[in-house]
């Protein structure tokens, strides 16, 4: 294909992911296909070998990207999702709303026909067409509840009542893919048309003594409440659990009132979901899987920084733990799995994580090209507020370039700097080449072409507003199988990952571009006056600053340590974490 063909298939892409944000990861292989092929067909591609912090994006030897015509469909793009806001999403169809349910899920409309059936629920029923085609899994009398329920629709447009169905588990009947799911139906209305359907979906079973171990650790469930617990998650009644034990229909409801107060959910159907889905997942991953409440961080402050602004801080690990200061990088914010946390206790540390302007709530402030020295002020004041001293600030993936500003700003309070996964300044365009393919191309769209940089990152944030961060995922790695395989392998991990892409973006595309800013830069001057010792830990297979790249760092910088894990990438602190706290061990201060 030519230059020009390139050209015009970006043009058509570039308006497709506006009105089609799921087709982000297809935009990227475009652009990335045009953006290659335009720097090959450069005459005079030299690259200075020294990039100094000063040069003009732009102006690096004759390279010239920023093709006047694809510049203006670009900032048009942009400024059509700017006008069509973020809270308004693209209406879901019937089919895409079945598809994000990874047990079998089936949309039956109000004529009791099926509009739409997942992969899961096409390998469950076959092809039904109505719901009486559902009957060898139901019991008759609950396909003629659904059918009067269906002609329900309509007289009372405020019932939203959800509802279970009773599989038919009887011998001649029995279905071994049936026999351990619990089927839900939920009236849903889509916004395309208004007209009410019923969304019908199992939640799979796997209830053990080791879920209720772990539901006793989590929520603080007494005997009796899990006993409550199971056999609503089986599909019994309170009446009927009142007839089972002797116990009063008041006592139950008392009993339940205080299981939702300690799951924190409103309704038992929400109970029920959350429980059968915590127990999938701890089955699916051998009991290494939390879900996303276990993500909340256990508190938080807001502490007055320049300009009597409030900067979130929050506080993880051991309550008397050794203080660290951690600063977040660009796409990882500050949430950890359960992995981290239990490291962090083993080790004794207490990381003290505050959030930079522009991420999640953070209130803006800062300059592009001034970000770390400012934010390195507001450190002074959250240290002097929390009374710490010297201690430790540990860079996470892009906060390198902060924890090295912060140390070379506050010589007195920081003791040390300990970066995991971070990047380094970038001297040569070498290092550029040394990337994975994906993030080679990020980061010379960030260089090269900041006002197309910023549509691509409004494009992703698009993406993740309606969902879809593992779209944006994909669109990150690419081929990279290591970091990806992770990340799809171990749910822990990619709750960690997905929510710090929410994080980044909660705000818009402001905080991506802030930082993108200084990873493609020389950020040299603040290496050369931070004297602090120095301990880097990075993954052998980091597809975005590669191991090589880090070695030579190390050589050339005084008193630093670098510490290689094998068979690991980018996401090592999540995916190693006993490995990486390790290492801290020699950058405290003895009182």
């Amino acid at each position: 294909m030519s230059l020009e063909d390139e050209k015009r298939r970006l043009i058509s892409e570039v308006y497709q992911v506006v009105l089609q944000s799921e087709r982000y990861d297809v935009f990227i292989d475009v652009w990335e296909d045009y953006f290659m092929k335009v720097l090959s067909s450069q005459e005079n591609i030299d690259l200075p070998a020294e990039l100094a912090s000063d040069v003009e994006v732009g102006k690096l030897g004759t390279l010239e990207v920023e093709d006047s015509e694809i510049t203006s469909h670009f900032e048009r793009a942009f400024g059509l999702l700017e006008k069509m806001g973020r809270t308004i999403g693209r209406p879901l169809t019937a089919q895409e709303i079945v598809d994000r349910k990874q047990q079998p899920a089936v949309m039956i409309s109000k004529n009791a026909k099926i509009e739409a059936l997942n992969e899961a629920a096409q390998q469950l029923f076959g092809a039904p067409v109505t719901i009486d085609d559902l009957s060898p899994i139901f019991y008759e009398d609950t396909i003629d509840n659904v059918r009067q329920f269906l002609k329900s629709f309509g007289r009372d447009r405020g019932q939203n009542y959800t509802f279970f169905l009773d599989t038919n588990l009887s011998e001649g009947q029995k279905n071994k893919q049936a026999e351990d799911y619990l089927f839900i139906a939920r009236p849903i209305s889509l916004v395309t048309d208004d007209t009410p359907r019923l969304l019908v979906f199992a939640l799979q079973m796997n209830w053990n003594r080791t879920v209720e171990e772990f539901l006793e650790d989590l929520y603080g469930l007494t005997s009796k409440e899990l006993w409550i617990v199971r056999e609503v998650c089986s599909g019994k009644t309170l009446k009927e659990l009142a007839d089972l034990s002797g116990r009063s229909i008041l006592t139950l409801r008392n009993q339940m009132k205080s299981i939702q107060s300690k799951t924190d959910v409103n309704s038992q159907i929400d109970l029920v979901q959350k429980i059968l889905t915590l127990a999938n997942i701890m089955e699916k991953h051998s009991l290494q899987t939390v879900t996303r409440t276990c993500l909340e961080l256990p508190s938080r402050r807001d502490i007055p920084v320049a300009g009597k602004r409030l900067m979130p801080v929050y506080f993880i690990g051991p309550e008397k733990g050794r203080p660290v200061l951690f600063i977040h990088g660009m796409l990882d914010g500050v949430a950890v799995n359960k992995k981290v946390l239990d490291a962090l206790q083993e080790f004794d540390i207490r990381l003290v994580a505050p959030v930079r302007p522009y991420f999640d709530d953070s209130p803006p402030a800062y300059t592009a090209k001034t970000a770390p020295e400012e934010f390195a002020q507001d450190l002074k004041y959250i240290i002097e507020a929390l009374e710490l001293g010297p201690l430790p600030v540990m860079g996470h993936m892009a906060g390198s370039v902060y924890a090295f500003a912060a140390a070379a700003y506050l010589p007195k309070k920081i003791c040390g700097i300990f970066n995991v996964s971070g990047g380094i300044p970038i001297i040569t365009h070498n290092q550029f080449y040394g990337m994975a393919s994906r993030q080679r191309v990020f980061a010379l769209t960030a260089l090269f072409s900041p006002k197309i940089f910023s549509t691509i990152i409004r494009f992703g944030v698009s993406e993740i507003d309606n969902g879809n961060e593992c779209s944006v995922m994909k669109a990150l790695y690419g081929k990279t199988r290591l970091d990806r395989q992770i990340v799809e392998g171990d749910n822990t991990i990619s709750s960690v990952v997905f929510e710090g892409y929410r994080f980044t973006v909660t705000q818009g595309h402001k905080a991506f571009e802030t930082d993108s800013y200084h990873v493609t830069r020389d950020w040299s001057a603040y290496v050369e006056l931070a004297r602090q010792p120095t301990i880097l830990v990075h993954g052998r297979h980091d597809p975005v600053v590669t191991i090589g790249t880090v070695q030579d760092f190390e050589k050339r910088c005084p008193d630093t340590r670098l510490f290689e894990i094998e068979d690991s990438g980018q996401l090592i602190f999540y995916h190693r974490p006993r490995q990486v706290l390790s290492q801290l061990e020699g950058l405290f201060v003895n009182p």
